[in-house]
């Protein structure tokens, strides 16, 4: 996860520069939890599905996704509140090679934690591996 701090404060801090307004630990703490909780919704999703079928609709209200993001948010907010001074310095410290592998790997990370769950593509991952046919729509 600090990997995933430092590619997004770079981000908010050197292409959009929030920092003229607000903290960017703000902006970056809304985006962290929302893929902690794409994830847990991706592996959620994916015992559904593979428990009743892929053609059930998950059997809770969006609003339950958005107040689970909400609590990750406000953890998030306060441990990196405190912590982010730590996280920069240490990760500054590297060289510039080991930082741009880290940004780099934080642009495919990101995409592929949204796609795990909006794609469903963890339950894609898992029928592969178990050898099934993923029962899709599409």
């Amino acid at each position: 996860m600090k990997y995933l701090y430092y590619s997004l404060y770079q981000f908010y801090t050197k292409i959009i520069k929030v920092q003229r307004d607000f903290p960017p630990v703000i902006n970056i703490a809304g985006v962290l939890a929302l893929l902690q909780m794409a994830l847990l919704f991706a592996a959620i999703n994916t015992i559904l599905y593979l428990w009743n079928g892929k053609e059930i609709v998950p059997p809770y209200s969006g609003l339950i996704p958005g107040l689970i993001g909400l609590c990750f948010y406000f953890f998030n907010e306060r441990y990196y509140k405190s912590y982010e001074q730590e996280v920069i310095a240490e990760i500054g410290s590297k060289t510039k090679v080991v930082r741009m592998l880290i940004i780099i790997g934080s642009a495919f990370i990101i995409p592929l934690i949204l796609w795990l769950w909006m794609g469903d593509g963890l339950y894609r991952i898992i029928c592969f591996f178990l050898g099934r046919e993923p029962n899709l729509f599409n």
